[in-house]
């Protein structure tokens, strides 16, 4: 049987249709790839590396209903009554008012009510670096991990979206795990763990207080950052995963090491329940959303953990 000759264009057009199926093929290995690496890294950092743990299902949460907060779009409606330095500048306001809802009071004493933004903040930020230096003991009985926005982008490769939909439901999920920790292991574990909290009002995309009993509950939401460092920005307020702490681990693997992490974090929410007589936090719980890109392909993650805190 004689040998079919191509022409020219024929020739070309073959080329052409087989560059395409590596091309498609190239997406599809990596898509799956990407995909693979993102639940196995969020898979060992909510299991292992993040240690994460909260509050027993016999602790009231710190707030309402912290799940169901939605963050505003802006920070206008924060009043830090600061300079142009950002340096707080004392006025009246500083001052806490009288409450004298009958609700509010605790053995016949008025309670008061934190009016100044500039002093929910800074009670709130010197109550959780506190806990690092004055707490006898943290356990965080709690932890969830889920697919944030429900998001799988795999390029549109449908079999390994839907794939790896599967695998976050499988794998990530609520446990309480009743870990406590005391001395140095605090501050190894307490987010943010092995780190120091840097926050700063610039951070802050809105704050408020609120009162139960002898308590002040403060909710922090912390403005959206990309490829934040521990310690900084929604670094600050929780245990991140960061671009170095992806990058270390696939750095020696070909194929892999060529995908480009990217921690999109979204806004993040933070309440502390903080003891009025002391200015001891009690309680603690943040939700931390994010995108985490692998190269063109990425994955919603979320988190959130509870704690309490002994003195």
């Amino acid at each position: 049987m004689a040998k079919v000759q191509l022409t020219p264009e024929q020739y070309k057009a073959k080329a052409e249709k087989k560059a395409e199926k590596r091309k498609r093929f190239t997406k599809f290995f990596l898509g799956t790839i990407a995909i693979c690496v993102a639940i196995v890294v969020v898979y060992s950092a909510s299991t292992v590396a993040y240690t994460r743990i909260g509050l027993s299902s016999m602790i009231k949460k710190p707030a309402t209903n912290v799940n169901a907060q939605t963050p505003s779009g802006d920070d206008s409606n924060v009043d830090w009554n600061t300079d142009v330095n950002n340096t707080p500048t004392p006025d009246t306001n500083d001052t806490p008012s009288t409450d004298t809802n009958n609700d509010n009071q605790q053995g016949g004493t008025t309670a008061t009510v934190m009016t100044s933004k500039t002093m929910q903040f800074d009670l709130f930020v010197k109550a959780f670096n506190g806990v690092k230096t004055n707490a006898k003991s943290v356990t965080q009985l709690k932890k969830n991990a889920y697919n944030y926005d429900e998001h799988v982008d795999a390029g549109g490769i449908g079999i390994i979206e839907t794939a790896g939909k599967g695998l976050m439901g499988s794998l990530l999920k609520a446990e309480e795990t009743n870990l406590t920790f005391q001395g140095a292991d605090i501050a190894a574990n307490f987010p943010p763990s092995g780190a120091t909290s840097g926050l700063t009002q610039k951070d802050i995309q809105s704050i408020d207080c609120k009162e139960e009993g002898d308590y002040y509950v403060i909710t922090v939401v912390v403005k959206p950052a990309v490829n934040p460092t521990a310690g900084e920005k929604v670094g600050a307020v929780a245990t991140i995963l960061t671009k170095e702490s992806i990058q270390d681990p696939i750095k020696n693997v070909p194929i892999i090491n060529s995908l480009e992490p990217k921690c999109d974090y979204k806004a993040t929410t933070a309440v502390a329940k903080i003891e009025k007589s002391t200015g001891n936090m009690v309680e603690y719980y943040f939700d931390l959303p994010m995108y985490l890109y692998m190269g063109d392909f990425s994955v919603g993650l979320g988190f959130e953990e509870w704690w309490t805190v002994a003195y």
